[in-house]
């Protein structure tokens, strides 16, 4: 039995995890990102105005820093990221909980290479776009971790099934014929010669109906 890293739960920023979700909200309900900027920056208004109050309970000013994070033009995929990175450990455990869940969750991980892809992409060549977070997220990487999952062989090789049965059905659709043969594999060339042929035996025929008269 494989043995998957179950890494203790992040101590995620919330603050973060607000500002993402209520830009994410304004982004659905004004769609236009002029909009959308101008109804966060009221939320902006309205936040600080509640942790400056000296009544306030809420007292951590911290989020206040975070408004910055949403000037990105990455911002949706550095969220996806984000939202990964804190929710892995739960999505994992559900595979001992629940009979099936090992491909459903297998599936979505695998969905992620390609947001890792980009990140890494970007921490190396503009290290200074690189998301705060994202050296905590390292140990997520789908590369890393799907190997461990006790569904990974099982899936893999499903996969190497699939793809094999594709290669040889296309090469019966798509493979080598005889050179001028047609969709039905029969020789072009030899039906040529067999209406040649043909024309060649009528011919004969009218010579002798002719030679009698």
């Amino acid at each position: 039995m494989h043995s998957i890293p179950f890494h203790s739960i992040p101590l995620y920023d919330v603050c973060m995890l607000l500002n993402y979700w209520v830009y994410d909200k304004l982004t659905n309900i004004f769609v236009d990102k002029e909009k959308t900027n101008i109804a966060f920056g009221n939320f902006q208004t309205l936040f600080r105005k509640n942790i400056e109050n000296p009544r306030s309970k809420s007292r951590n000013k911290n989020c206040t820093h975070k408004f910055d994070i949403l000037n990105k033009e990455d911002w949706d995929k550095r969220k996806e990221l984000y939202d990964y990175y804190i929710d892995y450990d739960t999505n994992k455990s559900t595979i001992y909980l629940y009979e099936g869940k090992c491909k459903e969750n297998y599936e979505y991980i695998e969905g992620k290479k390609q947001l890792y892809e980009y990140f890494e992409s970007l921490c190396k060549s503009k290290e200074n776009e690189c998301p705060d977070f994202y050296e905590e997220c390292k140990n997520y990487n789908p590369h890393l971790v799907l190997r461990n999952f006790p569904c990974h062989v099982q899936i893999e090789a499903a996969k190497n099934r699939l793809s094999t049965q594709d290669t040889s059905d296309q090469g019966l659709v798509d493979g080598p014929r005889p050179y001028g043969s047609n969709l039905s594999g029969h020789s072009a060339h030899s039906s040529e010669v067999g209406m040649a042929q043909e024309n060649s035996d009528i011919g004969t025929k009218k010579k002798d109906v002719q030679g009698k008269k």
